[in-house]
Order: C-alpha cells, then structure tokens, then sequence
C-alpha cells in the first residue's frame, strides 16, 4: 500500500503526485536532477490494526542536495462522519471554522 506523501525540496513543494519526479528502481521517487532518492516504506501491523509510514531520504548525487523541510510522510483525507452538534441546532460555520493539522514529527 502507498500513500501520497509530500515535502519542500529546496523551497519547491513536492507530492507523490507531482510529475517532476519519477518512480525508479525499487519504488524509489527520483529527482532528476540532485540525485535525491526518496523511499516510503508501510509496514502493517494487524495485530493491532496499524500501519506506519516512514520515507527515507538518500542523496546517490556527488553534490550536496537541497534542503528538505515540512515532511508529511502520508498525505490522508479520511471521510468521518460529522459529530454530533455541541448544542442542539449549533453548527460552526464552516466560513470561519478551519482544521488544523500538525505535520511530520
């Protein structure tokens, strides 16, 4: 299983999705240009029904790779269902109501 993912690469934003990079060898995304490898790795556990995303970033180029920042190893939306209003007939507006999330580690 793989999941989008998405990072800054020298001030450029990067997803999973984006045609820049290509998939290598080895379900490897490479950059072309920087000789920057990126590989995600999902490892299940269904004991516990869990998954864990990680990516490992490696540099094969003989230059020093852009700076790499703002990792979000899995980039998920998940549909759940609204809950229930706090008050009865009050919902938040959704003009002026945001989600925030917090990315990487």
């Amino acid at each position: 299983m793989n999941a989008d993912f998405s990072f800054v690469f020298g001030g450029s934003e990067f997803s999973s999705r984006n045609a820049d990079y290509h998939l290598c060898a080895g379900g490897r995304y490479c950059e072309p240009g920087s000789g920057v490898k990126v590989t995600q790795r999902v490892t299940e556990y269904e004991a516990f029904d869990a998954l864990w995303w990680t990516l490992d970033f490696e540099n094969v180029g003989d230059k020093n790779s852009p700076v790499i920042s703002d990792i979000n190893d899995s980039d998920l939306v998940v549909g759940l269902p609204p809950d229930p209003p706090l008050k009865p007939g009050f919902l938040p507006d959704p003009q002026r109501t945001r989600v925030v999330s917090f990315g990487g580690m």
